[in-house]
C-alpha cells in the first residue's frame, strides 16, 4: 500500500454519491482491464471450490461460516468497490469533503516500520544493451485506506475525484478504493504469459484482489494491516512487503489461492506449481516473530479485523 505525499491546496467540494457494489470502475480505467477484472471476478462461480474439514483455518481467517464461491465474493465485495486507473493522480485527486472530521480512535494509528540501513544491492540484469533488463511493476494498491488515515491523522473528511468529475468520499477503509497498477495484466508477472485471460492467471489476479481487500480491515493499531520491513537475512529484507500478524493480506492471499488453485480443473500441473510457489512466497512473508521496537522478541498475533469509521463530520 502506498502512502499519500504532502497534499496541497486541496479544494473544497460536494460529494456526489457513490454506488456500493464490487469492481465499481472509474471511466479512465480501460475497457480491456475493466473486461479482465469483471471476468476474473465472475470466474469465482464456475470454481468447485469444496468446504471440507481441514478448512477450519481458512474459514476463520475469513469470518465466514464455510469455504464457498457465493461466501468468497461477498468478502471481496464488501471490501473492494472502487477500482481507479493507474494513470489517476492520487495528489492531486484528493478533496477535502469536510474540513472538520470525528474519527474512532481518534489518536490511534497503526505502528510503521522506520527505514533501516540495508546492503548496497547488486546491480541489476540489464538486457545487452545497458538498459535495466525489468523494472518494478505496481500491480494493485488499497487507495483508499490510504487516503482514510491521511484524513484520519488530519481530522478532515476527504474523497477522491474520479476521472468523470464525481467525489468518492472515504468515511471508512471498508469503502474499498484500490488503485490498479501495470503489473496487474503485465504478460511478464503472469503465471502462463500466453494469454491474459486464461485460468491461473485469473487466479493469480484473484489472491492479489484478495491481499488488497485486507488491507480494507482493522482499526486503531490494526487499522489497514499495513505491511513491515523485512528483517535483515530475508529476500525481502528492507522492503515494506513483509507482515507482523497472522491474518493480514499475504496470509488471506495464499489462502483463498490454495483454495482456488485446488478447484481449478482447466489450470495445467504445471501452472498449478507455480501457483503454488507464489503461495508459498506469500506464506514466506509472514513474521511469525520479530523484534519490536523495545529490542524484544515479540510473536505474532491475529489482529483485529473490525474496520473503522468518520463518527461525524462538519
Amino acid at each position: 500500500m502506498k502512502s499519500i505525499p504532502a497534499l496541497s491546496a486541496i479544494m473544497l467540494v460536494g460529494v456526489l454519491p457513490h454506488t456500493a457494489s464490487a469492481f465499481q470502475m472509474d471511466p479512465a480505467v480501460p475497457a480491456e482491464q475493466r473486461k479482465v477484472m469483471l471476468e476474473d471476478y465472475g470466474y469465482l462461480d464456475r470454481l468447485q471450490i469444496l468446504d471440507e474439514g481441514n478448512d477450519l483455518l481458512t474459514r476463520q481467517l475469513l469470518e465466514t461460516p464455510r469455504v464457498s464461491a457465493p461466501q468468497l465474493k461477498s468478502w471481496l465485495s464488501s471490501r473492494m468497490k472502487a477500482v481507479i486507473s493507474e494513470k489517476t493522480d492520487i495528489e492531486t485527486s484528493v478533496r477535502i469533503v469536510s474540513r472538520a472530521a470525528y474519527y474512532q480512535n481518534g489518536g490511534t494509528m497503526p505502528e510503521i516500520d522506520a527505514p533501516v540501513p540495508t546492503p548496497t544491492p547488486k546491480p541489476a540484469p540489464t538486457d545487452g544493451s545497458g538498459k535495466p533488463a525489468f523494472k518494478p511493476m505496481v500491480v494493485m494498491s488499497n487507495m483508499g485506506t490510504a487516503i482514510y488515515m491521511y484524513g484520519k491523522k488530519n481530522a478532515k473528511l476527504l474523497g477522491l475525484q474520479g476521472s468523470d468529475g464525481k467525489v468518492m468520499e472515504i468515511r471508512t477503509p471498508r469503502d474499498g478504493l484500490v488503485q490498479i497498477g501495470e503489473g496487474l495484466f503485465h504478460e511478464r508477472l503472469r503465471v502462463n504469459p500466453e494469454r491474459v485471460d486464461l485460468p491461473a492467471n485469473r487466479l493469480a489476479r484473484l489472491s492479489t484482489y484478495f491481499h488488497e481487500a485486507r488491507h480494507s480491515d482493522g482499526n486503531g493499531k490494526s487499522l489497514g494491516f499495513a505491511h513491515a520491513m523485512c528483517p535483515v537475512g530475508h529476500a525481502y529484507q528492507g522492503y515494506y512487503a513483509c507482515e507482523k500478524n497472522l491474518n493480514g493480506p499475504y496470509t488471506i492471499g495464499a489462502m483463498v489461492l490454495k483454495k482456488l488453485t485446488e478447484a481449478c480443473s482447466d489450470c495445467s500441473a504445471k501452472e498449478k506449481t507455480t501457483l503454488q510457489m507464489i503461495q508459498a512466497d506469500s506464506l514466506s512473508r509472514v513474521l511469525k516473530s520479530y523484534r519490536n521496537k523495545s529490542g524484544f522478541t515479540e510473536n505474532a498475533k491475529v489482529w483485529n479485523t473490525a474496520p473503522e469509521k468518520v463518527l461525524f463530520s462538519i
